[in-house]
């Protein structure tokens, strides 16, 4: 993907302690372990084709309803867009995206309206009672991550902004973040759960915006996995789609806890994978980073539902 800084990438270089040559790519080369070993998938969506790569194998996403490659001013396709009202793409159930340890969930976003619940990324199950293994999403601006336990209880303590709340009897526990997010614009989201501290985090641009530990019986509590499809941009239950209104670029699954540092560098870095390598990048590129945006007035906003 092209890479292009703009004015909007200042704030995320103080806020994160990026320098300039950082975020435009010098010394990449140098920084190289936000992937490594664990990169489950990640799906580019700037070849114009719904491929995923992964460590074990390769995903493919088909993509279904109101949706299109977007591109940038020199017709490149660079993210996907989806129309609010039926666009997503859906990804086979496999072994490797059944996530039953440690995971590290992220993506770019652009929504217009944020206010109603916006899935990014799901695996939930499609009956009722709702439970997911992971859902990113967003609600009333502000990010979410969703998981179920396989527990009869789950405690909520040593929370740090944001909220959260476990639902019974399916034991959906939902972790919001401190305030909303303006998602009108490119931004980098990320959930990350640490299944030995029993952590949950959530981080927009770099920055770790809420913070919870879950426990069962003083443990981690056990992630219940999910059967259903992954799904991009939309939940598996018919009905109740919560389709995404905007664009969504480089979503990306690792089996294990990124630190806050990994986050950073997944912004400046990207997180494509190479088994060549074996360091989580491709060799002798920098990566996936912040999708490229024309410098024409409003290519910044989502794609209209035309």
């Amino acid at each position: 993907m092209r890479q292009r800084l703009k004015a909007w990438l200042a704030p995320i270089i103080l806020a994160t302690g990026l320098t300039p040559a950082m975020a435009t790519g010098a010394g990449a080369a140098e920084s190289k372990s936000a992937g490594k070993s664990a990169l489950e998938a990640y799906f580019a969506f700037d070849d114009g084709k719904s491929i995923s790569v992964s460590n074990i194998g390769s995903y493919g996403a088909a993509l279904l309803g109101g949706v299109r490659f977007a591109k940038d001013s020199d017709g490149n396709p660079q993210s996907l867009a989806l129309d609010g009202r039926s666009g997503s793409a859906v990804v086979a159930d496999a072994k490797g995206l059944r996530v039953t340890e440690s995971f590290t969930l992220s993506a770019w976003v652009i929504l217009g309206d944020a206010r109603r619940l916006q899935v990014i990324v799901a695996k939930d199950r499609p009956l009722r009672p709702h439970t997911t293994n992971y859902s990113l999403t967003v609600r009333d601006g502000r990010l979410q991550i969703e998981t179920t336990f396989a527990a009869n209880r789950v405690d909520v303590a040593d929370m740090k902004n944001g909220a959260a709340v476990c639902n019974v009897p399916a034991m959906t526990c939902i972790l919001r973040s401190a305030k909303p997010v303006d998602l009108n614009r490119w931004r980098h989201v990320a959930a990350v759960w640490d299944a030995t501290s029993g952590l949950m985090r959530l981080y927009v641009d770099g920055r770790p915006d809420a913070t919870v530990r879950y426990s069962f019986n003083g443990k981690a509590p056990a992630l219940r996995t999910s059967s259903a499809a992954l799904r991009i941009g939309a939940r598996n239950r018919e009905g109740a789609g919560a389709w995404l209104a905007g664009r969504i670029d480089a979503v990306c699954l690792w089996r294990r806890p990124l630190s806050g540092s990994e986050i950073k560098e997944v912004i400046q870095g990207g997180c494509q994978y190479d088994t060549s390598t074996g360091d989580g990048f491709a060799d002798g590129a920098a990566g996936d980073r912040k999708p490229a945006q024309s410098a024409r007035k409003g290519d910044e906003k989502p794609a209209d539902k035309s």
